[in-house]
């Protein structure tokens, strides 16, 4: 039992004290220290998980200047190289992605760069990896998020495998991973921004080819595509921005190879009618689905 250990472990307690614990905390000083103790035990999985937990708490405490920090960069860095160490370590990999989630809730430009810089890569893994955890699922998606923090480059900046972390997401029990994964992913899908080259269905042909390994036709693509939005719009009929969301989706499918009729889908056809249906007093979601079904 290693000095670096217990003062992660004995931070880690006081961090689950109240408000006025945190406050008596020094936290530039402590967030230096764990990323000190965390590169300097990177073999010890349960002290990187403390040190993500301590370095989240810190971090939704810290004033925007502190953020801006040498030792607060090299903190950052320090999760990243923890979750990319013990990647089968469930509670490394929550704790870490609930690092850059609390990074990202801050709101500031220059954080969402920088975890769009360093940390939707390995939230993307852990999503992957631990697809049925709730936690990090939910986490995962706030993080990837923001790949949007800019509107240039989108889908350059966004991982392979961010795409397949999502559609599976999109797959997972709890509604509000399926809600949150599917705004996501239909918003890559609807989005040309670095997928210029294809022209206005840029973004779901992007999608289209990451969403599957490789091996897999653009078509079998296309179906898993609709098959998960079909089935999150009809299991969320009263959230309306699934029902937009999944609209659009489905007329860029429809439209990005006019050989294959999605349409022809009945379930595609009853998704939106019924999205029309329960959404009579939105005029957006209105319109769309008449373009849909024109």
């Amino acid at each position: 039992y290693t000095v670096q250990e217990a003062g992660c472990d004995a931070l880690s307690q006081l961090c689950r004290g109240g408000d006025d614990v945190l406050d008596s905390i020094d936290a530039e000083g402590s967030i230096s220290a764990v990323n000190g103790a965390m590169r300097l035990r990177i073999d010890n999985a349960q002290l990187q998980a403390n040190g993500c937990f301590v370095l989240g708490k810190l971090f939704a405490e810290t004033e925007n200047a502190a953020l801006h920090t040498e030792d607060a960069l090299k903190a950052l860095e320090a999760v990243v190289l923890a979750m990319n160490d013990h990647c089968h370590h469930v509670e490394v990999q929550r704790m870490g992605s609930l690092v850059f989630e609390t990074i990202a809730g801050i709101g500031a430009e220059f954080l969402m760069e920088l975890v769009a810089e360093l940390g939707v890569k390995p939230v993307a893994t852990a999503m992957l990896q631990h697809s049925g955890n709730e936690k990090i699922q939910v986490s995962g998606c706030t993080v990837l998020n923001c790949a949007f923090f800019s509107d240039e480059n989108v889908h350059g900046r966004f991982p392979e495998h961010g795409y397949r972390a999502l559609l599976s997401a999109m797959q997972h029990s709890k509604g509000r991973v399926q809600v949150a994964a599917c705004l996501l992913l239909g918003r890559l899908a609807t989005c040309n921004s670095g997928a210029e080259s294809f022209g206005d269905c840029g973004g779901v042909i992007r999608t289209l080819q990451m969403v599957l390994p490789d091996g897999q036709m653009p078509g079998d693509a296309k179906e898993v595509l609709i098959s998960v939005f079909v089935s999150v719009m009809g299991q969320h009929v009263g959230n309306v921005e699934v029902q937009r969301t999944g609209s659009k989706v489905l007329w860029k499918l429809a439209t990005c190879d006019p050989a294959i009729n999605v349409f022809e889908n009945g379930d595609c056809v009853l998704c939106v009618v019924n999205a029309i249906l329960h959404h009579c007093f939105d005029a957006e979601l209105q319109e769309l689905g008449c373009v849909v079904l024109k």
